[in-house]
Parts: structure tokens; sequence; C-alpha cells
């Protein structure tokens, strides 16, 4: 179960920082969503947390609920980014996201973390698959070439008992919630559970995300079967306490067929052009 968190972990704020930029690096539209929705998110102590997430013109409204019950309600104000949190006792607590969060200006990218270069990469082999279809019968061959960039770096701060209302209402806008399960894993892999709808342990990392722009083309018997793109996301969690470093799959955005059907799909387009 730590292991879902763990690799779920590194989404959170990673997700959002990475839908920051996209479009720029792959040449994929990034699209805005609406955040309302209801996600249920993993606890360490078995209690069942849900947080509802309403977004409305001028607001993000998001509010925890611990075994049905309603624990913490943060409405984010999104011009000012002004948070007011009221817990089911009624206490009201001020804050604004950048207690929580700063936008590193300038970080250091090392280039090991370029799996390509900055410049589009040559082809390179990615896959291959068998079409046995008895008129096919020839086998596909997928290559790709991609663009690496990088979204914007965020520093995250939040002391041990932070609300998970407070957490997700920092975070939105910022990036895609996407699952519960996402907002679980980055906690865990920024050193943190969660009981009730907090935090266990402060967290003190930081997080950026890459992008993985890929052209892609499957080639069997001479002739280029199909031409399709996609953009790998994942993201760099770094725990500031210990040092422990994670790198996160996040989302495939674009083609979204596995490598062994393209293959065999381009295998069989390629045999329709003989």
């Amino acid at each position: 179960m730590k292991k879902l968190f763990t690799s779920l972990l590194s989404c959170l704020l990673i997700v959002g920082i990475l839908s920051v930029q996209v479009a720029g690096a792959s040449g994929f539209s990034t699209t805005t969503t609406n955040e309302s929705g209801t996600y249920v998110i993993p606890t360490e102590d078995g209690s069942t947390l849900e947080v509802s997430i309403e977004e409305t013109d001028k607001e993000y409204i998001v509010t925890s609920y611990v075994n049905g019950e309603e624990e913490s309600q943060t409405i984010k104000n999104k011009e000012t980014r002004d948070m007011m949190t009221i817990d089911n006792d009624g206490k009201v607590e001020y804050s604004n996201e950048s207690d929580y969060i700063e936008k590193v200006p300038n970080p250091v990218i090392s280039n090991k973390d370029s799996f390509a270069t900055n410049a589009t990469s040559n082809w390179t082999f990615v896959d291959s698959a068998y079409n046995s279809n008895p008129n096919v019968k020839q086998w596909g061959y997928l290559y790709k070439q991609e663009k690496i960039t990088f979204g914007e770096t965020y520093n995250l701060n939040y002391d041990s008992g932070t609300k998970v209302s407070i957490i997700i209402g920092v975070i939105i806008g910022l990036i895609t919630v996407g699952s519960g399960g996402i907002i679980a894993a980055i906690l865990v892999a920024l050193g943190s559970t969660i009981a009730a709808d907090k935090i266990t342990k402060a967290i003190s990392g930081q997080v950026y995300g890459r992008f993985a722009a890929q052209d892609l083309e499957v080639r069997s018997n001479g002739k280029i079967g199909l031409r399709s793109k996609r953009t790998i996301v994942d993201a760099k969690v770094i725990n500031k306490k210990n040092g422990k470093v994670e790198w996160v799959p996040i989302r495939v955005e674009g083609e979204g067929r596995s490598d062994t059907d393209l293959c065999i799909i381009g295998a069989y387009n390629a045999w329709l052009l003989n």
C-alpha cells in the first residue's frame, strides 16, 4: 500500500506544474479543465477521506469529509490567491498560497535529468512487434525523435497537521489534481502520509516537471506505416529533509495506444501500401 502511495505520490504539485508548460514544449495544445469533482484519498489510519472540489468563476472551494462527516473547507480566491479555511468547530484560518509554495526563479536542472537534449534528437529505436495476420506476416518497428523541456520549479513547505483541504487549495489552479491517489502519492514521496484529513509530518520539498515531446514512426518493409505524436510527462520530487529524489510518471498526452499496438498497426498499414 505504501508503495502505491509512493508511486502515485510525486504527482500532486507536479501535475499542475507540469500542465503549465506543455503547449510550447510539445506542440500539443494544453486545455484548462474545470477541477470540480469528488476524490477519495488513501489514508494511513484507515479512515475514509473524500475531498470535494468546486470551481466557480472567482473561487476554488475544497471541502474534506472524514467517514462522511465534513472536516474542513478551504476557499481560495483565484485572483488574489488568498484562502480562508473553516474547520468542523467553526474556527477560521486565513492564509495565502504563497505561505506554502514558492516559484524558484532560476532553477538549476542537471544535464543527467535530460534523457535527451533540449534540441530535437535523432530517430531512435523504441520497440518492434510482429503482425501475424496471415495476409500481412511482417514486422513493425517503432522509432521516435524527441525534444525535452522542463516545467517551472516550486518549493513546497507544509507543517505537520496541515489540513488536506489547505494543501489542495494551494495546488489547485497550479496543477491538475486528477485523482486522490496522486495527492496521497505526492505527500508520501515528500516524506509524509495522511491521517484523517491532516498530514502526519512536516513537508519541505521541491518539484518540477519534465516533458518528452515525441514524434513517432512505425517502419515496415521499407515503408512508413504510421506516424503519430505523444508527450510523456513525469516529475522530479526532491525531499529536502533527507535528500531523497524520486521521478514519478504523471501522464501521457496525445497518442495513447501501446508501443506493441502501434507496431502491429503500422505493419498492417505498410502492407496495404505494397
